[in-house]
């Protein structure tokens, strides 16, 4: 399943955009810090890459007020790596997630 690119572009680019994901993970998913997600994220273009989600910025942040408030159990607790090529980042966590300990990776546009 695809959505969106399938080609990197912006190769010079690729630490900048890696540093950018390790705060974007760091600062809101797993400081909570939600006030910092629009530094992060365009308000007006946001793709969201899971299956089940909706595009848009207040989407986005909704789901993560509902996670903060209504699931606390599910929380981001760790950075074991961040992949990048260009304009192409993956990040790969360790979260706890309905109670157990999950990797997840977020695929931000």
């Amino acid at each position: 399943m695809t959505d969106g690119p399938t080609e990197a572009s912006d190769r010079d680019r690729t630490e900048s955009n890696r540093q950018l994901l390790r705060s974007l993970v760091g600062n809101v998913l797993i400081g909570g810090r939600l006030d910092e997600l629009e530094s992060f994220v365009d308000r007006h273009d946001y793709t969201e890459h899971t299956p089940n989600g909706t595009d848009g910025f207040e989407s986005l942040l909704a789901t993560l007020r509902g996670t903060a408030i209504e699931r606390p159990t599910r929380r981001y607790e760790t950075i074991h790596r961040v992949l990048a090529e260009g304009s192409f980042v993956l990040s790969l966590c360790e979260a706890r997630w309905r109670r157990g300990l999950s990797v997840l990776r977020p695929l931000p546009n």
